[in-house]
């Protein structure tokens, strides 16, 4: 599996330009992951439409302290959960 992870931020100028990126790719084992620090704009509207029909598209919203702090915090929930999944 390939993870993609997207921070993003009131970024609803290039958000769907980078989703769809992501998309044509069509690698088959890829989940894209987009991490919202708490956009106030339309970038959660975009988000939402596209994960609606892709289901590799997981995202998350909450206000981070910026781009570094959204990837690393994300990157600790991935491997916790890949650590306990992978320990049954």
């Amino acid at each position: 599996m390939i993870s993609i992870i997207t921070p993003v931020y009131n970024g609803d100028r290039f958000i769907e330009s980078c989703i769809k990126v992501v998309i044509d790719q069509a690698c088959p084992d890829v989940e894209h992951i987009i991490v919202d620090g708490g956009s106030t704009d339309r970038t959660l509207e975009i988000i939402q439409q596209y994960a609606e029909k892709y289901p590799h598209i997981r995202w998350i919203s909450e206000k981070d302290s910026g781009q570094l702090s959204s990837i690393k915090g994300r990157l600790n929930k991935i491997f916790a959960q890949n650590l306990l999944n992978n320990s049954k």
